[in-house]
């Protein structure tokens, strides 16, 4: 059996009083940079392993083989087929080679004022996750946005990451408007390299509907929305769950 090699585990509790704070706990299983810039493409760990009834995370398939996003303990893989997205759910011997959970039980739900793209999103939630009582200096924090995007962009992995290998299999992109659905990931300071790519704070990925009926998975490279749509992140223990993006998939 492959080794499971846990990078981290990360507890955070907010400022708020004990009965209050939101209790976040991260956990990941290699690092952008040796996944994807040096690599070791490896299984770290098995999924059913890890995965639980209010899971919420993003990652990468053993080999790089399909984008992972994990919505309230729903697992959906997208993997590129003769040159085609293809969605599926999870399978016992899936193993991910790049990893980032938290376990989130409530959500606080807050509106967006308008989006132009990725960056001016983690402009926003620099300063909606302060006040929300969190430190993302200390901790990355789970998030997750709903609504319709002006405009998205995705990639899917496909065995190889470009800047490792060149000359493998490009990634299937997609870039569109009208897409509606939910955002899953984490925002993150200080974890370029680790948990976010070189330069950003967000690692993201969608689980979409596109204007054609078609449902879409992947990281997200950019995103642009309209005013209006909400933004969630976790709530004091206790508190009622909201929203919730749940999509089905094949077996």
């Amino acid at each position: 059996m492959k080794r499971v090699a846990a990078l981290l585990i990360l507890v955070f509790v907010g400022c708020a009083g004990p009965s209050e704070a939101p209790f976040i706990e991260v956990r990941g299983w290699g690092t952008m940079r040796e996944v994807l810039r040096e690599g070791d493409t490896r299984g770290r760990v098995p999924l059913v392993a890890v995965v639980e009834d209010h899971t919420w995370g993003v990652g990468a398939l053993e080999g790089l083989e399909g984008e992972i996003t994990i919505v309230d303990g729903e697992v959906s893989i997208a993997q590129v087929v003769d040159g085609e997205l293809v969605l599926r759910g999870l399978r016992k011997r899936d193993e991910a080679s790049l990893l980032v959970l938290a376990e989130v039980s409530a959500w606080h739900e807050d509106s967006l004022p308008q989006v132009r793209g990725l960056r001016d999103l983690e402009t926003v939630l620099e300063d909606r996750v302060r006040l929300a009582g969190l430190d993302p200096g200390l901790t990355p924090v789970p998030v997750h946005v709903e609504g319709t995007f002006e405009r998205l962009s995705l990639h899917v992995l496909d065995g190889s990451c470009p800047v490792a290998r060149p000359d493998g299999p490009p990634p299937w992109r997609w870039e569109g408007g009208g897409a509606r659905g939910g955002l899953v990931g984490v925002y993150a300071e200080g974890q370029g390299g680790v948990m976010t790519h070189h330069g950003q704070r967000l690692h993201l990925h969608a689980v979409v509907v596109d204007p054609d009926g078609r449902v879409l998975s992947g990281h997200v490279d950019d995103v642009a929305l309209g005013e209006g749509s909400s933004l969630f992140l976790p709530a004091p223990d206790g508190a009622p769950v909201q929203g919730g993006l749940r999509v089905e998939t094949g077996p």
